[in-house]
């Protein structure tokens, strides 16, 4: 299963890197409040379960997924999920050292379920045990036009029929590979890559894009970042103008989403990565050949 969707950047350094709408002021004043011995999310296991519901006459996107959850979507649960009720995006893993949301005030918080008001929290399916927190609703539109579009009639029951979730379900999942999509995130997140460590990066020749998200939903053997090291080998769909190296970047780098839109490429097998600049490159580095 490909990688659900969902719906230039110029670097400049100072105590990392930020894009210049957010300013490196920001980015410094940001970054020098992230605790010393705050733990690493790389590595992390977690999954998102999307469903469909009818609301208002619209349809709507419920976005599940495991944060504060205190579980790592184990894969006994996953291979018993109903596919005809939800779209599964997992088990995947984050190759980031921090993922950081924010408060409008910009504030850092550390305990994600901190950003609702009122958190809606599900057991997948009742009486499994395994809770999920309603991370996003998304407006896909009036139900009554999507159904036409996909020449399905609705019943009275405000319910979505089947047949149009799985059709709504199979749009969703069909990401070109190698293309490049605006996603509006619900939060502002500080993204952080340490220096020495890992970075997964792909140029398309104007702009590069690291590597959020891996997953072995398509590739059974993508389940640790050993294996990332060689990707580039197994691509077979990769166009001949892009390249994929594994970086090593002098210092930190540091990549701010005040306004929660971000630019996403996925892969042939999947993985996400996300936008991280355009134009001149201003961070050293080398490649782990």
């Amino acid at each position: 299963m490909k990688k659900p969707g969902i719906l230039i950047l110029l670097l400049l350094c100072l105590l990392g890197c930020s894009r210049v709408d957010e300013g490196p002021e920001v980015i410094a004043e940001i970054a020098a409040k992230i605790p010393d011995d705050i733990g690493s999310n790389r590595g992390e296991r977690n999954c998102e379960l999307f469903d469909l519901s009818i609301e208002d006459d619209r349809v709507v996107l419920n976005v599940w997924n495991n944060a504060g959850q205190g579980h790592t979507c184990p894969d006994e649960w996953l291979a018993g999920i109903n596919r005809e009720e939800y779209l599964v995006d997992g088990p995947r893993w984050r190759p980031i050292d921090h993922t950081l949301p924010l408060d409008d005030e910009q504030n850092l918080l550390f305990d994600e379920t901190a950003l609702y008001d009122d958190p809606v929290i599900r057991e997948i399916p009742e009486g499994s045990g395994i809770s999920m927190l309603l991370a996003a609703t998304i407006d896909m539109g009036p139900a009554r036009r999507i159904a036409n579009r996909f020449d399905v009639t609705l019943d009275d029951s405000g319910n979505v029929p089947p047949d149009l979730r799985q059709a709504i379900f199979e749009q969703l999942g069909n990401d070109t590979p190698y293309g490049v999509k605006d996603v509006n995130r619900r939060f502002n997140t500080l993204w952080v890559y340490r220096a020495g460590q890992p970075v997964y990066v792909i140029s398309d020749g104007e702009c590069e894009y690291a590597m959020k998200y891996y997953t072995s939903a398509q590739n059974p053997a993508l389940t640790s970042e050993d294996v990332l090291i060689e990707l580039g080998n197994l691509f077979e769909q990769f166009p001949e103008d892009y390249s994929y190296e594994v970086r090593l970047f002098s210092e930190d780098v540091h990549i701010l989403d005040l306004d929660g839109l971000q630019y996403v490429m996925v892969d042939e097998f999947g993985n996400s990565y996300d936008r991280l600049w355009c134009g001149e490159i201003e961070v050293a580095y080398t490649v782990v050949e």
